[in-house]
Parts: C-alpha cells; structure tokens; sequence
C-alpha cells in the first residue's frame, strides 16, 4: 500500500506546486494604470551632434531628443591656440556656446 501512496502523494505535490506557479504569473506589473511612475535616479542627455554634417538634420535631431532628454551635452574640443594665446575662457564659452546652451534651453 505504502508503494501506492508515494506516486499519489507526489502527484498531488506537484498538482499544488503547478497551481501556485500558474497563479503566480501575471501580466501586471503592480501598478495602476494613470498612477504616476517612479522617476530615474539619473539624467538622461544627448548631444546635438547628427549622425551627418548637414544643418537641417542637426535641427531635427535637436528638436527629436529634446522631447526625450533631460538633459543636453555639448561636446567640444578646447580651443588649446586661443587658450595659449592668453584668452580668458570666460570669452571663449561666451563666443562658443552661450547661443548653443541658449538654443537647448528654449527647447
């Protein structure tokens, strides 16, 4: 009788554990839907530079990622032959990239 129970006995365990496993699985993700979503614990930026040199596509591009980004880079080789020539940097970020950091802020 005993050879008769271990087979039912381990059937019926492994009936449970199915069950559990099958209600276990759900497509919701523990949040209400219209509820807000936690926010990142980090700045997501991007940088105007288009995957071609055309005015145009750089705008798209901008205008693209500026939905998306909280952020923006501006990415720039220093400019050593004016920095060696004694030229405030103060000056070069005013000639270089105020109208540029000014642009993405209005974006």
């Amino acid at each position: 009788m005993t050879a008769m129970r271990t087979p039912r006995r381990l059937a019926g365990i492994l009936l449970v554990v199915a069950i559990g496993v099958i209600g276990a699985c759900s497509d919701d993700d523990g949040t209400t839907p219209g509820a807000p979503q936690p926010t990142r614990t980090y700045r997501m930026g991007f940088s105007g530079i288009p995957p071609r040199n055309d005015f145009d596509l750089a705008v798209a591009a901008i205008m693209m990622w500026s939905q998306r980004a909280d952020a923006a880079i501006i990415s720039m080789e220093l400019p050593w032959d004016s920095l060696l020539a004694g030229v405030p940097p103060e000056t070069l970020v005013v000639r270089d990239q105020v109208g540029l950091a000014n642009y993405y802020r209005s974006q």
